[in-house]
């Protein structure tokens, strides 16, 4: 499981095998596997305000932050393999599970467009306008 967090953090647990079991076993703790806090080279400094699998397969993950950067991460390596700058808060992204043609990351922000950024090129690839409020949704 791949989570992000309101401390700039982001983290990838094993949840098929618990490490122990707590509250009279309700409750069970899992290993965290991989984890990028502020001190990581390329760790994001604000909240982490979404976090994906690259749909494709699980050698890439996508965190987008306050910060207003979207990183792709190499899960092998955890290090930023893709990082694109937005001109602000990055609240939500998407990417397709079908697309076979394309590596776009739709990004809402708070400048209410929504930016599809290429992951194979490194480009903003379009901006679409035409949103009335903040972009939140995926």
């Amino acid at each position: 499981m791949l989570s992000g967090a309101s401390d700039a953090s982001a983290a990838v647990f094993d949840v098929q095998r618990g490490t122990d079991n707590v509250g009279g076993g309700a409750i069970t703790r899992h290993k965290c596997l991989l984890a990028m806090d502020k001190q990581h080279e390329h760790g994001h400094k604000y909240a982490v305000s979404s976090a994906m699998w690259y749909p494709v397969n699980t050698g890439l993950f996508v965190t987008v932050s306050y910060d207003h950067h979207i990183n792709v991460w190499d899960t092998n390596t955890t290090q930023v393999v893709m990082d694109f700058k937005m001109p602000g808060k990055v609240y939500r992204t998407t990417m397709s599970p079908l697309a076979t043609s394309h590596m776009l990351i739709a990004a809402g922000t708070e400048d209410v467009q929504v930016r599809l950024c290429d992951i194979a090129s490194g480009a903003f690839a379009h901006t679409l306008s035409g949103h009335c409020g903040m972009s939140q949704n995926s």
